[in-house]
């Protein structure tokens, strides 16, 4: 999973990173270990998700979700063109806040609730989380590659991964801190494909994690227990990025190397079903008591990489994307609907120590 999750963390797609480690003059996300040897890295990510509540064109109120997490992972290729690998993905800090909170009052005319009398909520709401986002298991296959067979003129690699479920989760509170796995199993279908076209190498990315169910307890900002025994579906994800790895040195003697890696991306993030009062700062009693749907929107994305090697043995990466997220639904009993101004940024940094 090392090169395929990174940059979906936090509430949305819970937790994804998509980072890669190079292989000298190699599109990073087709990477793979030669046979008998490994790969182990430590991967920095952050991410602040800012923009509006809407409600019938009207802006009420804002939303902001930042995260920083730390995933470490190990991959071992024991024949040529086939690896395992681990991955423990862990969130140091998440909180979602409404800095300018609006109180929902019931609507008899609808019989749903609404922001429109912009009534001050009198406290700024914030949920807080941190804790081990479950364990990925993952195998890697790399039917065609550049570097087994010389007359290869393009590189694949292919991932499968399951991920652990864990108790402690998003929808939680243990000790006033929420967890931050998204609770159930998960399945990873990954691809990536690349081709070294001098010094500048295409590549291009699919990713789909579909997420499992959950059951939990639901809570208020009290954290007492409103309803017992939900059934919750966190969103499963698809995305799709192309980017260009531009190499500007490297010296076959100790391998070392600098590349620049551009990209593009968009996503898809299905429906999920989610307990009210976690994506709205304010919500009515009657609504606590389910699990509300979240409707499915998609995203586009922009970035740049910088890729270093000192030597074969080390290598460090860094990037910074920007992505928007379309408006969408946040708990479908009221009106309420993320603004047309939500945007994500995110930042990664990771250390991989190579054995090849």
């Amino acid at each position: 999973m090392k090169r395929i999750h990174c940059y979906l963390r936090g509430l949305r797609g819970t937790i994804v990173s998509l980072l890669y480690a190079t292989s000298a003059m190699a599109a990073s996300p087709t990477d793979m270990p030669p046979m008998l040897h490994g790969d182990i890295w430590v991967n920095y990510s952050g991410s602040y998700e800012f923009g509006s509540l809407e409600e019938n064109g009207d802006t009420h109120g804002k939303r902001q979700l930042h995260s920083e997490n730390v995933d470490y992972g190990i991959e071992f290729s024991p024949i040529t063109g086939v690896a395992i690998n681990i991955e423990l993905p862990t969130t140091m800090y998440l909180a979602l806040a409404y800095p300018d909170a609006i109180e929902m009052i019931y609507e008899p005319v609808t019989g749903s609730g609404t922001y429109a009398f912009d009534d001050p909520l009198g406290t700024k709401p914030i949920h807080r989380g941190l804790g081990v986002n479950g364990v990925w298991f993952g195998a890697a296959f790399a039917p065609f590659s550049e570097a087994f067979k010389r007359r290869q003129q393009v590189t694949w690699r292919l991932d499968l991964g399951v991920r652990t479920g864990s108790k402690k989760n998003l929808w939680t509170v243990h000790d006033d801190m929420r967890g931050t796995s998204p609770g159930g199993t998960a399945v990873h279908i990954g691809a990536a494909f690349s081709a070294k076209k001098g010094s500048a190498n295409p590549y291009m990315t699919f990713n789909y994690i579909y997420e499992g169910k959950v059951t939990a307890d639901a809570v208020d900002e009290n954290n007492q227990v409103v309803a017992s025994g939900l059934t919750f579906k966190p969103p499963s994800t698809v995305d799709l990025r192309g980017g260009l790895e531009i190499v500007s040195f490297y010296d076959p003697q100790d391998e070392s190397l600098l590349a620049f890696d551009l990209f593009l991306g968009f996503g898809y993030n299905s429906w999920s079903d989610v307990p009210s009062g976690l994506f709205l700062p304010s919500v009515l009693d009657a609504s606590r008591r389910i699990a509300v749907s979240t409707s499915d929107y998609l995203t586009a994305s922009a970035g740049f990489g910088i890729v270093g090697h000192a030597t074969k043995f080390v290598g460090i990466e860094t990037s910074f994307m920007t992505r928007y997220i379309t408006p969408h639904r946040l708990e479908h009993p009221y009106p309420i609907r993320t603004g047309l101004d939500t945007v994500e940024l995110a930042w990664n940094l990771s250390v991989t120590g190579k054995y090849r």
